[in-house]
């Protein structure tokens, strides 16, 4: 398979600068079983580095080329819509879970993505020969650990064909979720150069905080005139009405006082009531701010957060709340649970009956997960305890609890049964351990 001279080059240059040779290459016949399992086509330079290695460890506990079992391993661990959109090839991955991919599907063909375990993806490289550059060029022990040299799109230059790129994505109308529909507006905006201002600018202004933040990034790394003006006017609008909030909020009588931190899209609001202190993502409402009735939105999601319970809560806060409920973690659930007593109308009783029958139906389904799983489990309403619904879990010997909510919690992350199952499996080799501990005492 003959190797584009760049790619080549780039190949070459890391091996020898890295002092190593790199390991086998792949079969070309596991390559097509590949391709044909995920149905994409790699690229031509993806095939051309599995040609050359079929995985390599660049620096040990720092980074490392994938071989193509290993990629598939990503794969299969993948459940959201973005590496479907894009047919992603993972190809490289650091040792804290964030994976390096090239991209299969136009108009991003070709593009590097990093896909960090704890953030949305962002464009990386313009091709794998750049990125192979940028790892070439670490030299430091600190470029390894963080991986944080400037790489193509960390600066502001942009070509010809990136602007193509992004008038392409920008045309894209069907999106398989917002998560989708946000990495989409994303990668456009890294595109964008001057020439995408208008379009920089609307997307500042979007109702998604998400596609907000990727806009403002270049925008403030911008230094013609025309983007410093864009970005005073929407920093100007967000202090306006911030100062706005907590003039509403600290004329409200409920004795919240109130304060700003940070600029942005990311400005917090920070409020406070007696001993309690929470904060807002301002640009939640910031985006709505033209809506009759945001401020007291503003308030009602204060008091909600401060848990003051004499506030006149809509129907709208009250479903607020509601949902509050449902995807809070075990402190917050007692807090917002009993913030509802205290509120004790038809709605709140309902809000809590509802969110007791979803706990109780989670926590049956999980029970019978165990069971599929080989770890006998039982669902029950209240431990004698504490005020949270429990499994009993046991297996021939050995038994132990686990607080369902924990779980219930969870229950929107990737593989959350697995890590039901492994918390399972670990709360009954601790009950074992108990047990042969006591027999050596008697």
């Amino acid at each position: 398979m003959p190797i584009a001279p760049a790619l080549e080059t780039a190949i070459a240059n890391l091996f020898s600068s890295l002092g190593q040779h790199p390991e086998p290459p792949a079969p070309l016949e596991q390559i097509a079983q590949f391709e044909k399992r995920n149905k994409l086509k790699l690229p031509s330079d993806v095939r051309a580095l599995l040609a050359v290695t079929n995985g390599s460890v660049l620096r040990a506990n720092n980074l490392r080329l994938l071989s193509l079992t290993e990629a598939q391993d990503w794969l299969d661990g993948w459940t959201a819509d973005w590496p479907k959109r894009w047919a992603y090839f993972p190809f490289a991955e650091d040792f804290d879970g964030n994976a390096f991919c090239v991209c299969c599907k136009s108009p991003i063909k070709g593009l590097v993505v990093r896909t960090p375990h704890d953030d949305v993806p962002g464009l990386h490289c313009r091709s794998l020969a750049s990125w192979l550059v940028w790892v070439a060029s670490f030299s430091t022990d600190e470029d390894w650990a963080m991986l944080s040299k400037p790489a193509d799109f960390d600066s502001t230059i942009r070509t010809k064909k990136d602007l193509s790129m992004a008038i392409k994505l920008q045309a894209i109308e069907k999106f398989a979720s917002e998560a989708d529909e946000a990495d989409v507006n994303a990668f456009a905006i890294c595109l964008l150069s001057e020439a995408g201002l208008s379009i920089l600018e609307e997307k500042l202004r979007s109702d998604n905080i998400f596609i907000a933040e990727a806009a403002e990034g270049p925008l403030r790394q911008m230094k013609s005139a025309a983007a410093k003006r864009i970005i005073d006017a929407f920093d100007q609008e967000m202090a306006a009405f911030v100062k706005a909030c907590i003039a509403y909020l600290e004329s409200s009588g409920h004795g919240i006082a109130a304060a700003y931190q940070g600029a942005g899209a990311w400005t917090h609001l920070n409020v406070s009531h007696q001993n309690k202190r929470s904060g807002l993502t301002a640009y939640y409402f910031f985006a709505r701010r033209n809506e009759p009735g945001i401020l007291e939105e503003v308030l009602g999601r204060s008091c909600i957060a401060l848990r003051i319970a004499e506030y006149q809560y809509s129907e709208r806060a009250m479903a607020k709340i509601a949902e509050f409920l449902n995807d809070s973690d075990t402190q917050n659930r007692f807090e917002i649970e009993n913030l509802l007593r205290q509120i004790g109308t038809p709605q709140a009783q309902a809000a809590i009956a509802d969110h007791r029958e979803r706990l109780r139906l989670f926590g049956e389904e999980a029970a019978n997960f165990l069971q599929q799983n080989g770890i006998q489990a039982r669902y029950h309403g209240r431990d004698e305890t504490a005020e949270s619904p429990i499994l009993s879990i046991s297996n021939e010997a050995d038994s132990a609890k686990l607080f369902v909510p924990k779980y219930f919690h969870e229950r929107n992350r990737e593989n959350h049964w697995s890590f039901l199952l492994r918390d399972a499996t670990e709360a009954l080799a601790v009950a074992a351990k108990r047990r042969e501990t006591r027999l050596v005492q008697e």
